[in-house]
């Protein structure tokens, strides 16, 4: 028997479910970053605006603008 042999069998597949929830989430978050990027890459063609304009209407560095519609970080 499996229980025998690992006592803490139970832990260990709770454990592996919890870890399975994480990387859901995590998948999940991961394509909201590259929906929310692809909007902020649209909405900047639409004014015309490039990174750099974007960027220093934000008061942030061009790279954080690449970053953000690359889907790479939202920070």
């Amino acid at each position: 028997n499996s229980t025998d042999i690992l006592p803490f069998g139970d832990v260990f597949s709770s454990a592996y479910a919890l870890y399975s929830r994480h990387l859901k989430y995590r998948r999940q978050f991961y394509m909201n970053q590259k929906v929310i990027g692809s909007y902020i890459t649209k909405k900047r063609r639409e004014k015309n605006l490039t990174q750099e304009q974007l960027a220093e209407n934000l008061c942030v560095s061009n790279k954080t603008i690449s970053k953000w519609e690359n889907g790479v970080s939202l920070r």
